[in-house]
């Protein structure tokens, strides 16, 4: 996992949504909410600091039939999207270590046929997509060359979108060129291309919910965001959990990612999991087919070491609730014959795993929890449950779907990752284990504070006609950037027209600053806090760079011109580096730096370092030196703590 992956979002001591630390980096947000039915302003606009204004809609509106947060999303209808004009912001990668994240909730109320979730691009001009299937798995796009022959895709497995529940969905790509595929936190998907670098003459509009001339998406969007120069999740974590085709009866079939269990003949027999726990709080659900009988069909829990297949007879090794209802604990019904109700078709079976405490709690829908006749019963506050200490005090618990001798034709579906219709209760995860915890409210709409000590982009001259330009990250950098390392930012950081000196004029979009005097100085719009992660900029020496102290760099809200206190810069006219008012140990430097030189900068706020060098040269001018590997460096960490 990535250093800036967690915490995602900071939030406050009531668990409310703080604020977001990568928000300079967001160059689109929507949340969707407006009246029902509205085709305008503010459910279509953009909220993200990039402002790219109200989208053009084409048949879609604002509904408040659904939502994940807030009171309405985007219903794009049968054929109907928005979109946004082509932009720079849309080019996500131009260079294989160029990282972005796209992120949605999605509501899809019938897989028939698949969907796309959004697409830039069209015949000659692709770019990149996203799309579910009729089988509900995901797949990213990317084409090169524009060329709709050779896009590239990478496909999930075991993804198992479900209709009518809100998924997590988000495609990230870091500095590596890995590209993940998650759904609500697990990865299900990844490759890394070789060339990862997006087409670049694609003119097109962003489409969010179609491709023009294909499937929209069947439901709903809600809270969808895309960064650029971030990969939030960047993460191979996470067990994706399904029904294991190597531990199964020979007469079980699986479907549906090995989600969905049928008895294909007469005979007991049942399936284990992929995956077990010994120890947490764990949830999963379970869906009845059409048809459901059998008197040993159910499903529970067991150990590996209960007999798999006869598991139905009486649970021995285990826990199980029938057809009927009835709960039975190894070999025996449950004490106080708790009873949860006899499944109906499309009924849900609810199944609470607490081997903290050594207990288990069953219910029917959103029915009442049984697991010990006295009632009330409550996983969330340890109240009642079945205690399973003798079976799973020494053994990890496994899922189990069993099905009895006349079950033939039975079916159901089981739910491991999240997005439950009735839990989980309080205080217990998913029984996938996710590679992050996603959202749990709305993305933050406001960058986080910035600290005392935090780190901006800082140019001080000492002598006027110099002229530097800065890439923060809108367009491709000159040179790669470090393995692991972020882009400063996104096409909304520029140099700050509030946080410099008078004799100071910006150019070229706020990126190009000149001064007119000496003893002058300016800030970028962004700042980066230390521990957020590891960040990487291009300042182009445009013209004449010889003042004697001219000094280019980071430095705080505090640090003035004309002096290197509460900085860490590079020396343009003998490519001396200097921090806090000093030169550091080893008397690092680059040599003299020519016009025309890109200065790149990379600062590590996670160890407090930070590395220059000219060009492809040296790092600090020391070979060995390297911020991929957090070898060299400057140390930062008495200024930027």
């Amino acid at each position: 996992m990535q250093p800036w992956s967690q915490p995602l979002l900071w939030k406050t001591v009531s668990g409310a949504v703080a604020c977001d630390p990568y928000f300079g980096n967001v160059v689109l947000l929507m949340g969707y909410e407006g009246t029902n039915g509205s085709t305008g302003a503010p459910g279509m606009t953009d909220e993200s600091p990039a402002a790219h204004g109200t989208a053009l809609v084409s048949g879609a509106q604002i509904s408040t039939a659904q939502e994940k947060f807030g009171t309405s999303s985007l219903f794009p209808g049968v054929t109907g999207y928005i979109d946004f004009p082509t932009s720079n912001d849309w080019y996500l990668s131009s260079a294989n270590s160029s990282q972005f994240t796209i992120e949605m909730w999605i509501y899809v109320t019938n897989l028939t046929g698949g969907g796309y979730l959004i697409n830039r691009g069209q015949s000659g001009q692709e770019n990149y997509l996203i799309t579910y299937s009729a089988g509900g798995e995901f797949t990213f796009g990317l084409s090169t060359d524009g060329i709709t022959a050779n896009y590239q895709y990478i496909n999930t497995s075991g993804a198992a979108l479900t209709a009518n529940t809100w998924a997590h969905v988000a495609v990230d790509k870091d500095a590596t060129g890995k590209i993940r595929i998650y759904k609500n936190g697990t990865m299900y998907g990844n490759s890394t291309p070789a060339n990862s670098t997006f087409y670049s003459g694609s003119a097109q509009s962003l489409y969010i919910g179609i491709r023009p001339g294909s499937n929209s998406i069947t439901g709903y969007i809600d809270d969808l965001r895309i960064t650029k120069g971030i990969a939030r999740y960047a993460s191979d974590g996470g067990v994706a959990t399904t029904w294991n085709p190597s531990d199964k009866g020979t007469s079980v079939t699986l479907s549906g990612g090995n989600l969905t269990a049928t008895a294909s003949a007469t005979g007991d027999m049942a399936v284990r999991a992929t995956t077990s726990h010994a120890t947490g709080k764990y949830y999963f659900e379970v869906t009845v087919g059409a048809t459901y009988t059998g008197g040993d069909t159910g499903p529970g829990i067991m150990t590996l070491a209960a007999a798999r297949d006869t598991f139905g007879q009486n649970a021995t090794g285990g826990v199980i609730t029938y057809p009927s209802g009835a709960i039975y604990y190894n070999g025996s019904p449950a004490p106080g014959s708790p009873n949860i109700g006899a499944p109906g078709t499309g009924q849900i079976i609810g199944i609470a795993v607490d081997l903290v405490n050594m207990k288990v709690w069953m219910r029917l829908q959103a029915g009442t929890w049984k697991g010990s006749s006295a009632g009330p019963d409550d996983p969330a506050t340890n109240t009642g449950g079945l205690s399973i200490s003798t079976v799973f005090g020494s053994a990890a618990a496994y899922p189990v779907q069993a099905f009895g001798p006349s079950a033939s034709g039975s079916t159901s579906t089981v739910n491991f990752s999240g997005s439950f219709v009735n839990g989980p209760p309080s205080g217990f995860s998913s029984w996938d284990v996710p590679a992050f915890t996603v959202p749990t409210a709305a993305f933050p709409r406001t960058v986080c504070a910035a600290t005392t000590n935090a780190a901006y982009a800082f140019l001080s001259w000492s002598s006027s006609g110099n002229q530097i330009t800065a890439n923060f990250g809108a367009t491709a950098f000159n040179q790669a950037v470090p393995s692991g390392f972020a882009s400063w930012g996104a096409s909304s950081v520029t140099w700050n027209p509030s946080d410099k000196s008078a004799s100071v004029t910006l150019s070229n979009g706020n990126l190009t600053a000149v001064p007119t005097a000496g003893a002058v100085y300016v800030r970028d719009t962004s700042f980066q806090n230390p521990g957020a992660g590891k960040f990487y900029f291009e300042y182009h020496l445009d013209l004449a760079n010889s003042g004697s102290t001219n000094s280019y760099g980071i430095g705080t809200s505090a640090a003035a011109p004309g002096s290197t206190n509460l900085t860490c810069v590079c020396n343009p006219l003998t490519g001396g580096i200097f921090y806090n008012g000093t030169v550091p140990s080893g008397s690092p430097s680059l040599g003299a730096l020519a016009n025309g030189t890109y200065l790149c900068c990379a600062v590590d706020l996670v160890n407090k370092r930070m590395w220059f060098r000219a060009n492809g040269g040296n790092w600090n001018g020391n070979a060995t030196y390297n911020p991929a590997t957090n070898v060299g460096g400057v140390d930062i960490s008495s200024v930027f703590t």
